[in-house]
């Protein structure tokens, strides 16, 4: 009689790879085979039927499952389906389904995060002996889990993803990670979805995403976050010294 235990599939770890495998074939597809080109053509499609039958729930279903794709993606892709969502609907029904999307995805993805640091007990020993970083600085940074998930969330660059599984790597709590995303999950979907909203054309998307004016809000308050924590994770280091 064979062992059930040894013969049960281990499905975490072939869960985990597939999510692996699946994020970097979607975002190999973006950066080299004109993955942004044939979305962007897509949502145009879709605009173009939504003003024919009107916005209906069926283009709201597929917004919605577009924006729980994109948080699945290792590489930035939601302001661009923020701009022409927020163009084909409105801004705070656009902005609104992309957050709810974030936070529902977070989770699980913080899981697998989770689940892949835990085999890796001594990942940042090298990043402290390089930098020369305080023996403690990862304990710092988790008892600072709320500021520094705001900061994971404002930053430009980083996709919800990549944010969950940094958060998993340095051992935030999910009592802390969860409560900062629903804090701010809403202010980058916001301002792109509000930017799609003033376009007057689909074509204006590639200007507007790389105007320094319409990103400055989003750098100035990320920089503050940024600030906000180095100056709690001071305090902490000053107090226990």
């Amino acid at each position: 009689m064979s062992n059930n235990k040894s013969a049960a599939i281990p499905w975490l770890p072939l869960l985990t790879g597939l999510f692996l495998v699946a994020s970097v074939v979607g975002s190999i597809w973006i950066i080299a085979f004109d993955g942004h080109t044939f979305v962007q053509s897509l949502l145009v499609g879709i605009n173009n039927r939504v003003a024919v039958t009107g916005g209906s729930t069926l283009w709201l279903g597929a917004y919605a499952l577009l924006c729980v794709l994109s948080q699945l993606l290792v590489i930035p892709s939601g302001s661009l389906i923020l701009i022409a969502a927020g163009f084909i609907f409105s801004p705070l029904l656009a902005a609104g389904i992309f957050s709810v999307a974030q936070v529902l995805c977070s989770w699980p993805v913080y899981r697998i995060g989770k689940t892949i640091s835990d085999k890796f007990p001594h990942r940042f020993q090298l990043l402290s002996d390089k930098f020369n970083f305080p023996s403690d600085w990862d304990r710092l940074v988790q008892e600072e889990g709320f500021i520094a998930t705001i900061v994971l969330r404002l930053t430009p660059v980083i996709p919800s993803a990549v944010a969950c599984l940094l958060a998993a790597g340095l051992n935030i709590s999910l009592a802390r990670f969860i409560p900062a995303t629903i804090a701010v999950c809403w202010i980058r979907p916001l301002f792109f979805a509000s930017v799609g909203g003033s376009l007057q054309a689909l074509s204006a998307i590639s200007d507007a995403t790389a105007a320094k004016s319409v990103l400055l809000p989003l750098l100035l308050l990320f920089v503050a976050a940024v600030l906000v924590l180095m100056s709690k994770l001071y305090l902490r280091m000053r107090s226990q010294a």
